[in-house]
């Protein structure tokens, strides 16, 4: 577990803590309940972006033809990163204005992006976003953990009981002990705000936010 703090520019304190899970279904999804939708920049331009490769490969090599196809093809790729940035910008903006406390899990994503889902962990770009929700987070005076999110998907919020059969399906969650039933990534989010804000995740200060 990672905490980034020391602010040049301290905003004021708001007296809110917020933890999030991200996917790829939507962005982000917080402990409060939002769901931030994934834009996906590449999904969008995918079939231009695909017929400009083919445009590419079907010119000849060294050519005034192929030169104007590889320019062509840059400028979809510049547009694809710009659009990515600029929401990731936005987000973790508004996260920061917002609250004082922002837990997110701690990704490996050079791993993730090794499985069947590698285009779509790329096109949502969580390593650049989470670097500049830190990088903006430690000009404000916020702070930002990194969770592990084992088991986090698994664990009820309201009791505490982890086992798989809690994780019902993709989005919902019902544990078998207690019966809470909620959307199975509010409910995560929830666990992923609690690990952050527990008092051994802090030197063993206790810290004030409410976690609901």
């Amino acid at each position: 577990m990672c905490i980034f703090r020391i602010g040049s520019k301290p905003f004021p304190a708001c007296g809110s803590a917020i933890g999030l899970d991200v996917g790829t279904t939507h962005f982000a999804i917080t402990s409060d309940g939002e769901f931030v939708d994934n834009p996906r920049p590449l999904g969008k331009t995918l079939r231009t972006f695909r017929i400009q490769q083919r445009t590419v490969a079907r010119r000849k090599k060294g050519s005034k033809r192929r030169q104007k196809a590889v320019r062509v093809l840059a400028r979809v790729h510049r547009r694809i990163r710009r659009a990515r940035l600029d929401f990731h910008h936005k987000t973790a903006r508004k996260l920061i204005d917002e609250h004082d406390v922002i837990a997110h899990e701690d990704l490996v994503v050079r791993n993730m992006v090794k499985s069947n889902l590698a285009r779509s962990i790329s096109d949502v770009g969580w390593s650049q976003f989470f670097s500049i929700l830190a990088f903006k987070a430690e000009e404000a005076g916020r702070t930002v953990i990194r969770v592990n999110p084992q088991y986090t998907s698994q664990t009820c919020h309201q009791c505490g009981h982890r086992c798989k059969e809690n994780r019902v399906s993709q989005a919902r969650f019902k544990c078998v002990a207690c019966g809470h039933q909620e959307h199975a990534d509010v409910n995560a989010a929830r666990n992923i705000l609690r690990a952050g804000t527990r008092p051994s995740a802090h030197n063993g200060n206790e810290m004030s936010y409410a976690v609901v």
